[in-house]
């Protein structure tokens, strides 16, 4: 045999056996969705935590000012408001159900990995960008109504700069997710 056709029946070969089905078992599966729905429940909670502690803050300091002079911080507590709500609509756990068999199961796993993956994947829309009118209305106001010093500027840079680090981890966060998904898709 020419050696040119070595390979293509080696490929050939190759391409025709039998590939093993990869199973996973219902306490495996069980398994790892209630370590997902804890973690995400872990994750919300703190995150509701800094929402809370972020809505104190701005309402001690919207004490000091007149609703005229203090609507950027109520710009912001809206816009924190807004990103919890969001957070509690798009990326709640849900518990696996207890009657589903082993393709359900994977099935309802595989969908709330997606569900959180896109809510990661949409973070700016609904978590980050809801913040931008109260952050550049406290900053133009700071403006206007105070000298602008160097506090102002590194305020003006570590605003868009969070915002994009913020970003960048749940754009991280969300191809992890879309891993677990690829994994899951080969047990249905």
């Amino acid at each position: 045999m020419p050696d040119n056709q070595q390979p293509d029946r080696m490929r050939d070969v190759w391409q025709t056996q039998e590939v093993e089905k990869v199973t996973i078992t219902m306490d495996e599966i069980r398994r790892r969705a209630d370590r997902w729905e804890r973690r995400i429940r872990r994750r919300n909670l703190r995150e509701y935590a800094a929402g809370a502690i972020a809505t104190a803050v701005l309402l001690f300091q919207a004490r000091h000012f007149s609703f005229a002079d203090g609507w950027p911080v109520w710009l912001l507590i809206a816009g924190t408001a807004w990103m919890m709500w969001q957070l509690h609509r798009r990326g709640s756990a849900k518990p696996i159900p207890g009657d589903l068999g082993v393709t359900g199961s994977v099935r309802f796993y595989r969908q709330e990995l997606e569900r959180q993956r896109d809510a990661l994947r949409a973070v700016w829309s609904w978590y980050l960008l809801p913040l931008v009118p109260g952050l550049v209305a406290v900053m133009a106001n700071a403006a206007m109504h105070h000298r602008i010093n160097a506090v102002w500027y590194v305020c003006l840079g570590a605003f868009p700069l969070g915002l994009a680090a913020i970003w960048k981890l749940n754009k991280a966060a969300a191809a992890r997710i879309e891993r677990k998904i690829e994994e899951m898709k080969s047990f249905e």
